[in-house]
């Protein structure tokens, strides 16, 4: 992706690889496992539970949004720690990076329904959320309000981590802290007040912004590299913990904790991964940072598209209900989301990427960080 704002991070876009395929084969195993066994989608208290290591990584795949807000918080930090924020340019920039393919989405969804309504349609491209459901056309812009409700909350957390301190930071941490816990004592569902609401996220957003002002400071030695094998192992384990609980529906007090053990998994990984993904080879590199560049149209279309083909009962059925799904998932689905998304990729999102522009002081970033390729 081209902008005046801040150096390329390869492993960034790694990561934005790994977070939208995540949340993709998440999706397509939930609603393929629900169509063929129960020709029905789940209900709200409705789960998939399994011993499998591994596969509660695959089941709690939701996790992959506190891997994108960690990802948003620490790119944006990195690049503009060592200048001033131009507030209006900042927000411009945002604007052309989520509203532009939200609204053509949007409004496919709305050719495909037949519905629409103005002001809930509006309401939708807003960071108050809500707004007009398009059923699977929506399905994941829930998320795109809360990304956008931390943004306003960035130039408050910038500017503090400019002047090296970690006050401010720590202040929103226990203010959301005290808000979970009044939510707790009014007996707020927990699973809307930790994963549908910004209160839920706040954390994620907060560690990026924070590991990419200590990386900045602190450059890492590629010793940290090694150690990220063993910090992928230690996500899967506490994910199958975190199964093993009751997961994602589960409504219990040790909830409000949660989000910031996301946050801490995913920022380790962030912060590992940087040199990590010095290790690839070149080719594979390119192909995943490809994938992580059109990420976001993977994230915005992939819902409707395995929504519509598991509907058709497109896909594999062999004895193994697993090995079925993920082979129809890879072969089926994940051609026909990628091959969609490159094509909004270049038609929608990049003639609206290519219009930003420059909102911190390029006389104020040191050499090494003016670059025209970014991640967010």
């Amino acid at each position: 992706m081209q902008s005046p704002n801040r150096r390329y991070l390869p492993a960034i876009d790694h990561l934005r690889a790994l977070a939208a395929l995540l949340i993709f084969y998440y999706h397509a195993y939930q609603l393929t496992y629900w169509d063929q066994v129960y020709h029905r989608l789940p209900t709200a208290t409705e789960w998939i539970h399994s011993t499998q290591f591994f596969m509660a990584t695959l089941i709690e795949g939701h996790t992959a949004v506190s891997l994108f807000l960690v990802i948003s918080g620490f790119i944006l930090t990195y690049g503009s720690l060592d200048s001033e924020l131009n507030v209006k340019k900042f927000f411009a920039n945002r604007a052309l990076r989520i509203l532009p393919l939200l609204g053509a989405v949007m409004l496919i969804g709305t050719w495909m329904l037949n519905y629409t309504d103005l002001i809930l349609f509006l309401q939708r491209l807003t960071p108050l959320g809500g707004g007009l459901d398009l059923g699977p056309w929506t399905g994941v812009a829930w998320s795109l309000a809360i990304e956008a409700q931390l943004y306003l909350m960035f130039p408050f957390i910038h500017a503090a981590l400019r002047r090296g301190s970690v006050s401010v930071p720590l202040k929103i941490l226990a203010l959301t802290y005290l808000l979970r816990l009044g939510g707790l004592a009014a007996g707020v569902t927990l699973v809307n007040l930790t994963y549908w609401t910004t209160l839920g996220h706040i954390e994620q957003f907060l560690a990026g912004a924070v590991a990419a002002a200590v990386v900045r400071r602190y450059p890492p030695g590629r010793w940290l590299g090694w150690l990220a094998p063993v910090w992928v192992l230690g996500i899967f384990a506490v994910l199958h913990e975190y199964h093993l609980l009751g997961g994602f529906h589960v409504d219990a007090w040790w909830r409000i904790f949660f989000p910031t053990v996301e946050a801490i998994m995913w920022t380790g990984l962030v912060v590992t991964w940087l040199e990590a993904s010095r290790a690839l080879p070149a080719f594979v590199s390119s192909v995943i940072k490809y994938v992580g560049e059109i990420s976001y149209s993977i994230y915005l279309l992939h819902y409707p598209i395995v929504f519509i083909l598991v509907n058709r009962h497109w896909y594999f059925k062999p004895e193994d209900l697993t090995k079925g799904i993920l082979l129809s998932a890879t072969f089926i689905y994940l051609p026909a989301v990628l091959f969609a998304s490159w094509l909004t990729y270049t038609l929608i999102e990049k003639p609206f990427l290519d219009l930003r522009r420059r909102y911190v002081s390029a006389s104020l970033v040191p050499p090494s960080l003016r670059a025209t390729v970014e991640e967010s």
